[in-house]
This record gives structure tokens, sequence and C-alpha cells, in this order.
């Protein structure tokens, strides 16, 4: 009881020491602290050392007792100096640890040997530079190379081999190969001789420059008269055939609609088409490919062969994109015979490719099956059919039965007057003669 009596007291005693602080500010010089605890701060090489109090009512601390610095115990250490850089003096505090570096003697400086080296033709020339004590170099007095002294050789492409300039120097020996040239390939002039029923024919080329030739295909006159069946793949041309009958024509009007125009040449009676000269140059001068049919009446062997050299006579000298037709259909020819009549067209087809010309034959229906052997004829020659019973179904099996249908004598088009007669074609004729070279190309 005793003691419990006793701490109260204390407590109460803090307590009014403690209202005195907040009222009077111990901290003022006046005022009297109560030492809470005392710490001891030790001296350092740079810091002096004292004892620190503070108050265990107001928390002000103070310090008392100083001690000076210790100071620091340096050690010296000396890296010496080099060609570039000073010496270096370094001070350690065996204390503290504390460190610092000083410059001390001055650089030593380099020591250098001098080597001179001579331009090349292609190293520059310069001064060499290097310290016999650090081996540090540097170059200076710099010179261009002297460059090579080239002497050119020129080899000129040929067909087949590449071009080149050797450039060889006359001071080192150095040489290089520049300016290459791709050969220049051959200039092959295209030349076919087209085949006759009594001579292969072929396809050369020969290089205008060095001679070099080659015979790109041997052609057989079955090659060229390959019969009558298109291609089957439906009209590739439109066109018109014309004759005198249509009047005047205006063939840039025409042009623009049609692909091309087959012109009556003449008749068996050797009456010429008074328009085909006019239409012919005018077709050329529209820009449209031209074929043309003879009109034969022959019913002998005799006939047909004059008809023949008229024909032949009147077209000389011209060009055709499209096939010289012989049309068949007078009604005097009927009765002649199958035998004769395909004799007459076979005479006709032979002697047209013989001279150079690709033929076809102009017929109806009614000719193919009761006038000549169609089925032979079919098989070796271009066929023109008639048949004025357009549909898409006709054409389409036309278009592998025929290399061309005249499909109306009723139509129209611009640049015609009147009824006239429209053909598609099912083969691509100018590309085929222009290649056998047929027809005056």
């Amino acid at each position: 009881m005793k003691k419990r009596t006793l701490i109260s007291a204390a407590l109460l005693c803090v307590v009014l020491l403690l209202s005195l602080c907040s009222t009077c500010a111990c901290s003022q010089e006046y005022c009297s602290h109560l030492v809470a605890g005392t710490t001891v701060i030790a001296e350092t090489c740079d810091e002096p050392g004292y004892t620190r109090h503070i108050c265990a009512l107001c928390g002000y601390i103070w310090q008392t007792d100083f001690v000076e610095p210790l100071g620091h115990d340096f050690s010296v250490t000396s890296i010496p100096s080099t060609c570039e850089e000073s010496e270096q003096i370094t001070y350690s505090c065996n204390t503290c640890g504390e460190k610092f570096t000083v410059a001390g003697a001055a650089p030593l400086g380099h020591t250098w040997v001098k080597s001179v080296n001579v331009p090349t033709c292609t190293t520059e020339g310069h001064t060499q530079y290097e310290c016999s004590v650090c081996f540090a170099s540097y170059e200076a007095d710099e010179t261009a190379p002297t460059g090579h002294a080239f002497t050119a050789k020129v080899t000129a492409p040929t067909c087949t081999a590449e071009g080149y300039t050797v450039y060889t120097c006359n001071d080192c020996g150095y040489s290089t190969v520049s300016e290459r040239l791709p050969a220049t390939g051959h200039e092959y002039v295209r030349k076919v001789t087209p085949p006759t029923t009594q001579r292969m024919g072929n396809i050369i080329y020969r290089c205008s420059v060095c001679g070099h030739s080659y015979v790109e295909r041997y052609i057989n006159v079955y090659d060229v008269l390959v019969g009558a069946a298109g291609d089957g793949n439906g009209a590739l041309a439109l066109g018109v055939d014309l004759s005198s009958h249509n009047g005047d024509v205006d063939f840039v009007e025409l042009a623009k609609k049609v692909d091309y125009v087959i012109l009556r040449v003449a008749t068996s009676n050797l009456s010429v088409d008074t328009r085909f000269e006019e239409y012919y140059a005018a077709a050329k001068a529209a820009g449209l490919d031209v074929g043309c049919y003879y009109a034969s009446y022959a019913v002998n062997e005799k006939e047909m062969a004059a008809d023949i050299q008229k024909l032949q006579q009147l077209i000389a000298g011209k060009t055709f994109e499209y096939p010289i037709y012989l049309d068949i259909e007078k009604e005097e020819q009927r009765n002649i015979g199958k035998e004769l009549m395909t004799n007459m067209i076979t005479t006709y087809m032979e002697s047209m490719i013989d001279a150079g010309w690709f033929p076809g034959l102009y017929t109806n229906n009614d000719f193919l099956k009761n006038a000549m052997n169609s089925s032979f004829i079919q098989a070796l020659y271009d066929v023109w059919f008639a048949g004025y019973k357009y549909s898409q179904t006709n054409e389409t099996v036309y278009s592998s039965m025929y290399g061309m249908w005249q499909y109306t004598n009723t139509g129209s088009m611009a640049g015609v007057t009147g009824d006239v007669d429209i053909n598609v074609a099912f083969k691509d004729y100018p590309a085929i003669i222009a290649y056998y070279k047929l027809n005056g190309k």
C-alpha cells in the first residue's frame, strides 16, 4: 500500500511539471531541464566528439564536452607519368578510408620514329609516326593513290557471246573486265516456203547477221488444208460478202461493225465484177480483212482450168487475209456427177495451193449432199457454208463443222444499202494465212 502511494505521488509530480513546462516553455534559459538521457558521440577524422543531452520534460537537446577531430592518417601511392598522362598521386586515409587523387609530374611526351610510305596505283601514300616507348602511332602527309594507267581492249558482242572491255594497268599489271554487253542474239528472218501437192514446205529462220539458220518445221500440204471443221468455239469474227449488186458501200462505216469482207472477183462467163477493184482498195483503206470468191459455172475439167487461170490473173499482186473461195452452186452443175464435181473441186484446191493461195469452197447443203463427195471434200478443204436459218443452236453446231457460215442473204449492216449477206467465221483465218505466208503475205 505504501509503494502504490509513492508511485502515485511521483506521477502527480510529473503531471505538475508537464503542466508547468507547457506554461513556461522550458527551452528558455530560465527553465530548468530534467535530464532524461545522455549520449557520448566519439570524434572522427573530420568531425569533433561531444556529449548529447535530452530533457525529459520538453525534449530539448543540447551538447557538452566537445573533443577535437582526430584528423586523417593518409597513406600515399603514385602511378608514374606516361607519354600522354601525368603522374597520378593517390591519398588514402588509413582510419576512415577517404581517398582522392591529384596530378603529379607532367607527361613524358612521345618519342616518335618516322617512316615514309609512297603511294601505289590503289593505295595512298603517307608518313607513319610510331612512338618507340608506348607504340602509339598516327599517319600524316597523305598523298592520293596514283591510279591505274589502264589500256583498254574491247571485244564486241556477237549473236551468241557477250561483249566486254578488258582494262590492264601498265604499271602494276592489274586487269579487270567491265562494260559487259549481252549477246545481241540472232536477228532471224522468218521465211516460209508453202507446201504444194508436189513438195513439202518449211519454215526457216536465218540470222541476217551471222547466217545461222534452222528449220522450225516442215509443212505438208495437209497441214494447211486441214478440212472444213471449225474449232468449235463459236464465232470468232463477223463479216459480209459483197458484189457489184450492193452498189455504193461506205467501208468506213462498215468497218465499225464487221471484221472482214469477202468480195466477188468474177464469174465463169469471164465477167469481172465491176466493183471488185474499188471494193478491194476501199476495204483495205478502212482496215478490214479481205477474202474473195470466184463464181464458177464449170461443168468439166477444162472449164475449171480456165476459171482457175482467170482467177489467178485477177488476184495477182493482191493480199488477202481470208481464203480464195470457189463458188459452186449453179443448177447446171448439179447433175455432172459427184466424181467429176469432186475432181474439179480438187483440181481447184491443188492448183491454188500450188500457186501460194489458201483455197476454200463456198456451197450449200443441197450441193454438199447431192453434187459431190462431201465426206472427202470436208475432210480436206475449208468450206464456207450457206444456210439461211439462223439460230444459236445452228451456230454452235456449225462452228464444229465449217470454217465460215453465211447465215442470211437479207441482212442489214451499216454502210451497205439494202440487203446484204452476213457471215461468221469459226476459224482464225488471218492467223493461219499469215503463219503459212499464203495469199500474197
